[in-house]
């Protein structure tokens, strides 16, 4: 009988043991996928804080942009005429012509393509021009890389010339916003 009690207890504790050792790896186990769970949700909480942080300095960064932008928006807006102010265009290109000594006309071609978006409106005209070389040199320059007044692209040219007298025609584009 003292040997039954002690088999008895031994599977007893035994039993206890193993059970004690089950739950422990039970809990062991749910509280490692917890943390797994927790750490995955940690680091998707941090990326997220990462790109917010990012998108703030992006908003800072453009917004301290903001007044040096409108510097620009003013300057391209007095070099390039609304569709409108190219109205004015060939009155401008002959008066600028008188100002170098040469007898300079314009005339537009087609019709105006309007700007869309950030990409400026366009305008094809003929021009001729005529005058001594050098006079005819520094129109051209100021027409092309030194107004304010008009953004001009020539696209053409055809040059003749007695030696003294040159004359030039030709197209060009000029921009609006």
């Amino acid at each position: 009988m003292m040997n039954e009690r002690f088999a008895k207890r031994l599977w007893i504790g035994f039993g206890i043991i193993v059970a004690s050792i089950a739950i422990t790896w039970g809990a062991l186990y749910f509280f490692i996928g917890d943390l797994s769970a927790n750490a995955d949700a940690i680091v998707s909480a941090r990326a997220a804080l990462n790109r917010q942080n990012a998108a703030v300095a992006n908003l800072a960064s453009l917004k301290g942009q903001a007044a040096q932008a409108a510097q620009y928006e003013a300057a391209i807006s007095q070099l390039v005429p609304s569709q409108y102010g190219l109205v004015a265009f060939a009155q401008w290109f002959t008066a600028q012509g008188k100002n170098y000594g040469v007898n300079a006309t314009a005339e537009f071609q087609g019709s105006v393509t309007p700007s869309q978006g950030s990409t400026p409106g366009s305008a094809i005209f003929s021009f001729s021009a005529s005058g001594s070389l050098s006079n005819l040199a520094a129109f051209f320059d100021f027409v092309s890389a030194k107004s304010s007044g008009f953004l001009v692209a020539f696209n053409t040219f055809d040059v003749t010339g007695d030696g003294t007298n040159y004359s030039i025609q030709g197209q060009g584009t000029v921009f609006s916003q």
